[in-house]
């Protein structure tokens, strides 16, 4: 049990000791010196207070230096230990004088007594009780340090009962009843020798006050308390209360039957008052130790609340790794009922190599991999880990070490560290992709735009049509990767409208009916009251088809292919399950099959583009990574899960709308209008100018032509007529399409601008063209294309 802290500083009790020592050597060397020099006064001030002996006054001076030593702290504890050892010799040859009826010749050693001192059979030869007395405050001073004995200190027992013997002197001096400090005849105890007993047992007790009876006394409980306050009142009390009643007896105020009658009544009203006294006084620190439980209380309340609060684990551990506490979190981290993981080993929580080293936790503790934040396994009951973030501090509760062990459950953060590089690794293919996409459009432009030039002339044999169809088609084909590309890449030009994505799914399964098959049942669960969603209509349909096609090519077998849609509402505590959307209102489209479902590694890789799972000549690779760049286009998110033998589902999260009005979209397989304006043509590309020039003049129009912005600002700047129109690219070396378009409208200010680029989003942002669907015109083209959407610009409708 620990001891309680002392109300009293142990720094006062050892100056009190130290006073005592120099008070106690003091008397025993005046003593001497009176002796040496023959000054009866200074060795009996009174000749009723008796005589004090040289051997007595000896003993009294090694004894105060024994005790000054023994708390001083200093090296010279052998010296108090040599002076208590000889007060001991001093009592025991004084005493064995007495028992065995021998004379050593030691009691006249250090001084004759004269004949002015009471006549003795032992001249100079201190009484027994003095002898005794010495011999125990000498084993007292040397057992100072000893071990307790059944919860009592051996020195503090020695040194009460040389208290109890100078107490009964001094009563016998005190009430004149001279047997009790001439316990043997010839042989009293002086009361100068009776009082420095008393305070050398005072002193010796309080020369180590955190200990026995001491320390209890010294102590700020409820009984040092009283104590403290009591035993000098009871002490002092009662012995006033006796002089009192024999000092008025002798002087003939009363009889023996009255003073004995005034003895118990006062000594009732002294105990009575005691008992009050001690009443009110544990009543007060009753109300002291109720409020401080009540705080106590309190603040393990809140500690408990905090602890129940906190998300991380946190246990607490003794030095042999043994768990002493857990909070409701840790609980539920690895696993286990409420409170019981207390008392189990903390090396079952956290998998090998770190549970091994716990088994030695303080090497473990002091390794530098062991610090804040060590990365670790942590370990369930059920024997299943998790990634965790482990932290450990130290600290010490009493004599022992313990330590705080803060387990931080690295799931979450795992899984967002995957997907920020899984978008880092999309981003820099995506910017890939684009590139390529862009080079790509330039040559299909080409490509395809001399294919129906070529169509449309009707001058070649039909072997020569079906050679231009075919390359025609191989084109049309390429063109659809390279929108793929830019899908991906999210560089596509989106055409947004209000939609509601069961009409979608609706006409979709009028098309994958024809596409999965006889052996693969398709149904549908479209939500009643489903939100818009504000979306490019023909992206989303493609994805709803690449996502059906997917999931009929995991079915080889057949199998049953869901498509449902559901209204859904994101709060805060979503953010780790959908860590890029925000909280609010999204539409979810779900695609589920029964197919074979696919690993972990495939999940990894899944949305990369030109990765496949499927034989040769079965798929591009594209498809799902089209669906996730049309799903980042629109501000969603795409969750897959995926079970091996079981199948796999796709939930696509779209922000819903409010809108209500689709945006109109202009039919381009209209008609083209002829025209006569006059049209400028900027583009770099040789062969996409030419076909421009080729496309446009065929429609009537007089066309002029630069292969860069400068060049273009010089023609503009040159020719004399009107210009009504400038068709430029976006990206070209020098002077922009932008730059060129200002350029020229500054001074021909009604002039109308149709940009054209195989880049798109991005790349027209950063040039400064900010509403891409107006006035713009997405590479690869078609003459056609072309034609109508000059027209359309020039006549205020593009």
């Amino acid at each position: 049990m620990t001891a309680p802290p002392l109300a009293v500083s142990d720094v006062r009790f050892h100056r009190f000791s130290r006073a005592v020592a120099l008070v106690v050597g003091s008397v025993g060397a005046v003593v001497l010196v009176g002796w040496a020099f023959n000054v009866s006064v200074l060795t009996s001030p009174s000749p009723e207070l008796g005589v004090m002996k040289a051997n007595t006054a000896s003993g009294f001076l090694a004894s105060g230096v024994a005790l000054f030593l023994s708390v001083s702290g200093t090296r010279l504890k052998w010296v108090g230990r040599s002076a208590a050892a000889l007060a001991i010799t001093i009592g025991l040859l004084t005493l064995s004088q007495y028992l065995a009826e021998l004379e050593l010749g030691i009691d006249q050693l250090i001084a004759p007594v004269g004949p002015g001192y009471p006549a003795s059979p032992h001249p100079g030869r201190m009484a027994p009780a003095t002898a005794t007395s010495f011999i125990l405050i000498g084993l007292a001073l040397l057992l100072l340090d000893a071990p307790a004995i059944r919860g009592r200190a051996p020195a503090h027992v020695l040194a009460l009962l040389v208290a109890a013997i100078a107490l009964i002197v001094l009563a016998g001096y005190i009430y004149g009843v001279a047997s009790l400090h001439e316990v043997w005849p010839f042989s009293a105890v002086s009361a100068p020798a009776a009082c420095a007993l008393f305070l050398l047992a005072l002193g010796t007790l309080a020369a180590r006050p955190s200990r026995g009876i001491v320390g209890v006394i010294a102590s700020g409980t409820a009984g040092g308390l009283v104590i403290r306050r009591q035993l000098p009142l009871a002490a002092v009390g009662l012995f006033a209360l006796g002089w009192v009643r024999l000092a008025g007896e002798r002087a003939g105020y009363y009889d023996t039957t009255f003073g004995l009658a005034l003895m118990v009544v006062s000594a009732t009203a002294l105990f009575t008052a005691l008992v009050v006294w001690t009443g009110l006084t544990v009543h007060a620190l009753d109300l002291r130790l109720r409020d401080a439980e009540e705080e106590a209380r309190q603040r393990a309340e809140v500690l408990r609340a905090v602890m129940g609060s906190v998300p991380d684990a946190v246990v607490t551990m003794d030095d042999r790794g043994i768990i002493r506490s857990a909070n409701p979190a840790a609980d539920r981290a690895f696993g286990y009922p409420e409170g019981e993981l207390v008392g189990h080993p903390m090396r079952e929580l956290v998998a090998e190599p770190l549970g091994a080293e716990l088994a030695d936790v303080p090497s473990a503790i002091k390794r530098p991999t062991n610090g804040i934040g060590r990365e670790v396994q942590g370990r369930r009951r059920d024997g299943a880990t998790f990634p965790a973030e482990l932290s450990v501090a130290a600290f010490r509760l009493g004599d022992a070490a313990h330590f705080t062990v803060v387990v931080r459950d690295a799931t979450g953060r795992k899984k967002l560290e995957e997907q920020f590089r899984q978008a880092q690794k999309m981003e820099a293919v995506g910017r890939l992709a684009g590139g390529v996409a862009h080079d790509f459009n330039n040559l299909l432009t080409i490509i395809n735009g001399y294919c129906e030039v070529l169509l449309a002339a009707r001058t070649y044999t039909n072997a020569d049509r079906t050679a231009a169809e075919a390359i025609r088609d191989a084109g049309d084909r390429a063109a659809a990767l390279t929108r793929q590309l830019l899908t991906f890449s999210r560089k596509a030009i989106t055409e947004p409208q209000v939609l509601d994505l069961n009409e979608v799914v609706t006409r979709s399964v009028k098309l994958l009916d024809r596409l999965i098959g006889a052996d693969v049942v398709l149904s549908t669960a479209p939500a009643q009251d489903l939100a818009p969603v504000r979306a490019d209509p023909s992206q989303i349909e493609q994805v709803v088809m690449n996502l059906a096609v997917n999931a009929r090519d995991a079915m080889p077998k057949g199998g049953r292919l869901t498509i449902e849609t559901r209204n859904v509402r994101l709060d805060e505590g979503d953010e780790e399950t959908y860590p890029d959307l925000a909280p609010g209102r999204y539409v979810q489209l779900a695609v589920s099959d029964t197919g074979e479902g696919m690993t972990d590694e495939v999940k990894a890789r899944m949305f990369e583009p030109f990765f496949t799972t499927k034989a040769p000549g079965r798929g591009t690779g594209l498809g799902l990574a089209m669906v996730y760049g049309v799903v980042q286009t629109h501000g969603g998110y795409v969750d897959v899960y995926s079970e091996l033998g079981v199948g796999t589902t796709f939930k696509i999260l779209l922000p819903a709308t409010t809108e209500t009005e689709p945006r109109s979209r202009v039919d381009d397989r209209a008609p083209v209008k002829r025209g006569t304006e006059t049209v400028l043509i900027a583009e770099d590309e040789d062969g996409v100018r030419r076909l421009a020039r080729l496309t446009l003049e065929s429609q009537g129009y007089r066309v002029l032509e630069a292969a860069n912005g400068a060049e273009a600002i010089a023609v503009a700047a040159a020719y004399t007529g009107p210009i009504h129109m400038l068709v430029t690219d976006v990206v070209m070396p020098g002077t922009n399409g932008r730059k060129a378009a200002e350029a020229i409208r500054a001074q021909r200010q009604y002039l109308k601008v149709l940009f054209m680029s195989g880049y798109t989003d991005d790349a027209v942002v950063r040039h400064g063209i900010v509403e891409a669907t107006d006035a713009f015109l997405q590479k690869p083209f078609t003459p056609q294309s072309l034609a109508h959407k000059v027209r359309a610009v020039l006549d205020g409708s593009g």
